[in-house]
């Protein structure tokens, strides 16, 4: 049974139709994602991912198992700092996220009460994450600072990955193709399909 790593750019529905055709044909009987090991909970908090929401959906339609391989907390540190440095550059004003943040916690305070948990998980989820942004932010770090954060936050997210193909041992995985192109070295059982048009 040939295994395969296949890396995408989880960009546009043309793209996730595309690689549904070439999953068609490949059948796997398991697939591991690019999608947090608590995804199934996120799902009831109403959070969605483009592109690897659907997929999971198609791929359970299909009767396909589906292993789960990113980690929520080092995911949300890579977007935190991500989202620092897109505001250090100027392109998100810093009062936008102090906006956001200020949202997220007045619906916590009036809502609580009468909101399922899952809602109010969701909202604080949100407060911590905006939370975390303008912390970087504070600690006036420099864009090359927060590019090393960057890198961090990517390594960790990669080496967790790696630990849970290796233990689940999907027939097929699908990840963003700059993951994929760091991990195939270290996954000499799969076949490396990169899908990628950025390349």
């Amino acid at each position: 049974m040939t295994k395969y790593l296949i890396g995408v750019d989880h960009a546009n529905q043309e793209e996730l139709d595309s690689l549904i055709l070439e999953l068609d044909g490949l059948k796997p009987i398991s697939a591991g994602l690019e999608l947090p090991i608590n995804y199934q909970e996120q799902k009831l908090m109403g959070v969605i991912y483009a592109f690897f929401t659907p997929l999971e959906e198609y791929l359970a339609s299909e009767d396909v198992h589906v292993s789960l391989l990113d980690n929520d907390k080092l995911k949300h540190e890579y977007g935190a700092v991500k989202t620092a440095k897109l505001s250090l550059q100027g392109r998100i004003p810093r009062k936008d996220l102090e906006q956001s943040l200020f949202v997220a916690k007045t619906f916590l305070e009036q809502n609580t009460t009468y909101m399922p948990p899952e809602f109010t998980r969701r909202f604080e989820r949100d407060a911590a994450f905006y939370q975390r942004v303008l912390q970087i932010l504070d600690d006036r770090l420099s864009i090359e600072e927060i590019q090393a954060l960057i890198n961090t936050a990517n390594k960790n997210r990669e080496q967790f990955m790696l630990e849970r193909i290796l233990q689940e041992q999907p027939q097929t995985v699908i990840i963003g193709d700059a993951h994929a192109e760091t991990l195939k070295g270290e996954l000499p059982d799969y076949k490396y399909l990169c899908r990628s048009k950025l390349k």
